[in-house]
């Protein structure tokens, strides 16, 4: 089993929008040099994704989606 390090950190989001806030959001996480980041649904409000993965693009290769109730709903733009 692989042990993880004493100093691990993670940072967990929900609601990110697409909006002024996203940007610091995603600037303060980058700060924090996280091993691991969970996107926690609600990840645009925008008619596409394509603001939401420009702003998480420096943190994408650390990044798990956990989709929300509106993320999959049949209208969504990340139906899976």
């Amino acid at each position: 089993m692989t042990s993880l390090p004493a100093d691990f950190n993670f940072a967990a989001v929900g609601d990110w929008e697409c909006k002024a806030k996203t940007n610091n959001t995603a600037n303060n996480i980058v700060g924090k040099s996280p091993e691991l980041v969970l996107a926690l649904g609600y990840l645009s409000y925008k008619p596409t994704a394509d603001g939401w993965f420009q702003i998480i693009g420096p943190i994408d290769a650390k990044m798990k989606i956990v989709t929300g109730n509106h993320d999959v709903d049949p209208f969504s733009l990340f139906n899976f």
